[in-house]
């Protein structure tokens, strides 16, 4: 899950903490596109990280000689990755804009993506309408059935994703439309060294 946000974080904030975004908006290109452009990419990535992810599973399988492995398995569990990963993309993506246009910084992006997602690993009902865990509760195989006194619904899943996915609509546009840039942190220049006067 974490390599994603982290690229994610990486790549939407990498001008800002670098000081070049002045220099990009000097192409005509619209801002806005930028940022899908790089939405985008980063959508790819997710689909690229679980494909990676899918084929160290096959390979750990066979070293390890784990019974009940076939094509249709894999095929089954290659979609189930590519499908949770691409919704916890989406289900972190408000955070993305957010740290984008109001902290510029990779390493926040990173640390609250951390926080926010590990609160996905706790067990709970209540966790039916906590994005991440949403994610992974739609193409869980025990999705809807009791287990350890706590049953997981499809219904809570959609609704918290559909709602994330219209919080980064709104977000981007509430951003872009506003004419307000990413937080850009100027870079202050070391200062030189005086040299002493006589002896």
């Amino acid at each position: 899950m974490f390599p994603p946000v982290t690229v994610s974080s990486f790549v939407i904030s990498r001008e800002t903490t670098d000081d070049t975004l002045k220099s990009i908006l000097t192409v005509p290109v619209d801002f806005k596109k930028l940022l899908i452009g790089k939405f985008e990419l980063l959508f790819f990535l997710s689909i690229a990280f679980s494909l990676i992810n899918a084929a160290l599973a096959v390979i750990m399988n066979l070293l390890l000689h784990f019974p009940g492995m076939s094509a249709y398995s894999i095929m089954i569990a290659t979609g189930r990755i590519i499908a949770t990963n691409i919704l916890i993309y989406l289900s972190v993506l408000p955070l993305i804009i957010i740290n984008t246009f109001l902290f510029g910084s990779s390493l926040i992006g990173v640390a609250v993506a951390f926080v926010y997602g590990y609160f996905g690993t706790f067990e709970g009902s209540l966790l039916n309408w906590f994005p991440i865990k949403a994610a992974m509760i739609l193409f869980d195989p025990y999705c809807g059935v009791e287990y350890d006194t706590v049953s997981y619904q499809t219904f809570p899943a959609i609704i918290i994703l559909i709602l994330t996915v219209l919080l980064s609509v709104v977000l981007l546009n509430a951003f872009t439309h506003s004419e307000k840039l990413p937080n850009v942190k100027a870079k202050r220049k070391p200062k030189k060294a005086e040299r002493k006067r006589g002896w």
